[in-house]
């Protein structure tokens, strides 16, 4: 009898084999693992978004850490480890603070006659459209034009009320700059001791590559930051001083648009440039547009060709196409938080595979960035032309 039940279970798998294909079972099993994978990882993005109040500002105040690195070991050689991440600390808060106080009240105190200006640009770009050789239609620019003063007076409107009604997410904002600065303080004091305590938490074995992937891992990262750091400054002082030289009213504010955008590779130096174009042609005509444009295109193709792989084309180790597609990716799951966040975070993964399987890693370990080297070289020559 126990013979028989078990040449009958025998029977039953060959009699699915024969009567399925094995490469049927084969997708059939691909497919329920890609299931299964695809539910573990809207699982991990539900939990993440429950936990963005928490996550990203931890995000933020770690790409703050490794941008301030190398201010905090300066002052490292002259005071002690607390004193030097507090004195950090407190100059980026009067950093952040001026500059978001000087782009509010230049915003706040010219709102009403930016408007107006906008309107008066628009009726003018209006009749020159009509009056010009194409054939415009006048209801569709009537309409056109009808839309964005409606835009305009709402937003103009809405702004004074929303800067002074205390909501939930102004709650959550707060919440997340206290936690954010406080992460700061506290890496900047403990970072080294934090890693090698979550070292130690891995076997012996795998604590040695490990810690050679952490090692990757920041040098990609503060590679991508503090390079970032320094092109996003040149978009804005090239970007800034053009609008100066134009004439339009609110510079200092849309070169702090295109400074932050340009932590965004690629694209986000143009986007924002191109808010400033917009905003030029409503408030100092299409004869400033056009050379601002001019500008902002001939300075996106330098940044594609020169700055990005000259300053953190060594750290970042990806295709264009390659960035393209993660930040589609990181917008479409998490807005401007995951445009931000998923190019650093995409270079990190690319850093630490290597050391993880036991090879090196793509990112220059160990070698100081072009960069260090640059200012070295400036710091002997202008020790050599003092010493003259």
């Amino acid at each position: 009898m126990a013979s028989e039940d078990r040449s009958t279970g025998q029977e039953v798998p060959r009699t699915v084999r024969d009567l399925l294909p094995r490469r049927f079972l084969v997708a059939v099993a691909w497919v329920l693992g890609l299931a299964v994978l695809g539910g573990g990882v809207r699982l991990l993005l539900w939990l993440l978004d429950q936990l963005a109040v928490v996550i990203v500002p931890c995000a933020v105040a770690l790409l703050f850490v490794a941008l301030l690195a190398p201010l905090d070991q300066l002052f490292r050689r002259r005071l002690p480890r607390s004193l030097s991440a507090g004195l950090t600390v407190l100059i980026l808060l009067a950093v952040l603070g001026g500059v978001s106080t000087l782009a509010g009240s230049g915003i706040a105190s010219r709102s009403g006659r930016l408007v107006a200006q906008f309107r008066l640009s628009l009726t003018d770009i209006r009749h020159r459209l009509l009056t010009g050789p194409l054939p415009i239609d006048q209801h569709a620019l009537d309409w056109l034009q009808h839309r964005v003063t409606r835009s305009l007076q709402s937003a103009g409107s809405g702004t004074a009320s929303a800067a002074l009604g205390i909501t939930e997410g102004t709650a959550h904002l707060v919440a997340g700059v206290l936690l954010a600065l406080f992460v700061v303080l506290f890496l900047l004091h403990d970072g080294d001791r934090v890693w090698n305590w979550f070292v130690e938490l891995f076997p012996q074995r795998a604590s040695d590559r490990v810690r050679e992937a952490g090692r990757a891992a920041w040098v990609a990262l503060t590679g991508f930051i503090q390079g970032t750091f320094v092109i996003a400054c040149i978009h804005a002082l090239v970007i800034g001083t053009a609008l100066w030289l134009l004439g339009v009213p609110i510079v200092l504010p849309l070169a702090i648009l295109v400074f932050v955008g340009s932590f965004i590779p690629v694209v986000g130096a143009f986007v924002a440039g191109a808010v400033a174009v917009v905003i030029t042609l409503g408030t100092a005509g299409l004869g400033a547009a056009v050379p601002l444009l001019v500008i902002l295109v001939v300075e996106n193709e330098i940044e594609a060709h020169l700055l990005q792989p000259f300053v953190v084309g060594r750290f970042v180790r990806l295709h264009p196409l390659a960035i393209i597609v993660v930040l589609a990716l990181g917008t479409f799951v998490a807005g401007f938080a995951g445009a931000l966040f998923v190019v650093p975070l995409t270079g990190v993964l690319r850093a630490v595979w290597g050391p993880l399987n036991g090879r090196p890693s793509v990112v220059p370990v160990g070698r100081p960035s072009r960069l260090s080297r640059l200012w070295q070289w400036f710091r002997r020559r202008a020790g050599s032309a003092a010493s003259r």
